[in-house]
Order: structure tokens, then C-alpha cells, then sequence
């Protein structure tokens, strides 16, 4: 669960910092803004295509967002 919730923590920082609304990026990663917020909250798991479709939204490395190395590239 920690695992998750540090992804959750890496994404909404993301979020934040990325100047989009929730439904620009569910748009560039193909989810809904449901979905999304799923995601940011740690109330829901994804898939590996789904983590990737996001990490190419908001230009982030995913070892980055799982937390396998330091720094967003």
C-alpha cells in the first residue's frame, strides 16, 4: 500500500505543477477525469499501459512515479 500511495504523491505533485485541468489530462492519456482522480487519491490501482499512457501526458519518467529513482526524468 505504501508503494501506491507514494505513486499517488508523485502524480498529484504532477498534477499540480503541470498547469492542466484533471480533463486536459485524462484527455492526453486517454481516461476519464473520474479515473484520474481515482488514481491521484491511491483509491484505485492501473494498469502498466495505463501508468505509461499518464507518464506521457505529464512528461514523467515512471520509474520516477514508482518511485525507483529520484528526480521527474
Amino acid at each position: 500500500m505504501a508503494m501506491i500511495r507514494g505513486m499517488s504523491d508523485r502524480l498529484r505533485e504532477a498534477v499540480n505543477k503541470s498547469g492542466m485541468t484533471y480533463k486536459q489530462i485524462g484527455q492526453r492519456a486517454g481516461m476519464s477525469e473520474s479515473r484520474l482522480k481515482a488514481l491521484l487519491t491511491g483509491s484505485g490501482g492501473c494498469y502498466t499501459s495505463t501508468l505509461a499512457k499518464l507518464c506521457a501526458a505529464l512528461n514523467l519518467s515512471a520509474d520516477y512515479v514508482l518511485g525507483l529513482k529520484g528526480g521527474n526524468n
